[in-house]
């Protein structure tokens, strides 16, 4: 009798502490899906930067003028327009000089 005992003891006993092992597998695995998480963020940050260095690297090496550029630009359609007592409505200067950079 004593060996059958140790035999349902053995038997039991793992599945004992099978639920210790399921909360510690689950809790890695929250771990990881933060971690995953925080990777996904940091690598979405990273090529979202990379991809603004290559569009303002395109940018140049096609000859399109930067933000400064532009706004300069608008404001000297707006004094033009000024000058002969039109007063521009809003969006109608970037307007103006997105066609300009459209069809030259």
């Amino acid at each position: 009798m004593l060996p059958a005992a140790r035999l349902a003891a053995r038997l039991v006993q793992p599945a004992a502490f099978a639920p210790a092992r399921i909360a510690l597998s689950r809790r890695n695995l929250s771990i990881d899906t933060k971690l995953s998480e925080r990777e996904r963020a940091a690598e979405a940050v990273y090529f979202q930067a990379e991809e603004k260095a290559l569009i303002k690297k395109l940018a140049k090496k096609l000859g399109m003028p930067g933000k400064d550029a532009v706004t300069a630009e608008e404001n000297a359609v707006v004094k033009i327009l000024g000058k002969h007592g039109v007063t521009a409505p809003a969006g109608l200067a970037s307007e103006i000089v997105a066609y300009f950079h459209t069809q030259h």
